[in-house]
């Protein structure tokens, strides 16, 4: 009885120990500046869509009142300025021209899938980066100042997070506490 009690116990802690081995491994650090550049997308995009989503259909038209906000974009304006965004950042960097700006969204599903559409774009233009043709000048899109596609990447993946804040007050002066605060 004693031998089969220690092979029992010998089996379970084989068991548990090999199940602590079989846990994921966390991602490898990327390995090229695209890559790098990709992640913090792909990390942006995650928040990003989380805030949308959690904003209800019928306040998609907020914005704040209190102070001097008479000029700002409604929520569903701060989605679709960063899908344009996307798409005239990703246009840039690729040498296109960015589609036009749909004038009829009204819908949540419509919005959001502009701004999923956006960051689609700006995953493709992101992909066709590399160490040979990232300091390749491009036509500046803002303004006259010279530009490369490095540097239009690097604005396309931070500039956005100046809209999250935003959308962030948005959700919690609509009375929601956002995704990234639960």
């Amino acid at each position: 009885m004693k031998t089969l009690s220690a092979l029992a116990l010998s089996f379970a802690l084989l068991l548990g120990t090999s199940a602590a081995f079989a846990q994921d491994k966390p991602p490898a650090p990327p390995t090229s500046v695209t890559a790098a550049l990709d992640n913090e997308l792909s990390k942006f995009e995650k928040g990003i869509l989380g805030l949308a989503e959690a904003m209800p259909e019928d306040k998609f038209n907020f914005k704040p009142t209190a102070g001097k906000f008479d000029t700002v974009h409604d929520f569903a304006g701060q989605i679709d300025h960063l899908g344009g965004g996307f798409f005239f950042y990703a246009a840039a960097i690729t040498g296109t021209k960015p589609p036009e700006e749909p004038k009829d969204l009204k819908t949540k599903a419509q919005h959001i899938q502009y701004l999923k559409d956006g960051i689609a774009a700006a995953h493709k233009a992101l992909a066709t980066i590399n160490e040979q043709n990232m300091y390749t000048s491009v036509p500046p899109p803002f303004g006259k100042n010279p530009t490369n596609r490095i540097a239009l990447a690097i604005g396309m993946v931070s500039h956005p997070y100046d809209h999250y804040g935003q959308m962030v007050e948005y959700l919690r002066g609509a009375g929601i506490t956002p995704p990234g605060s639960k």
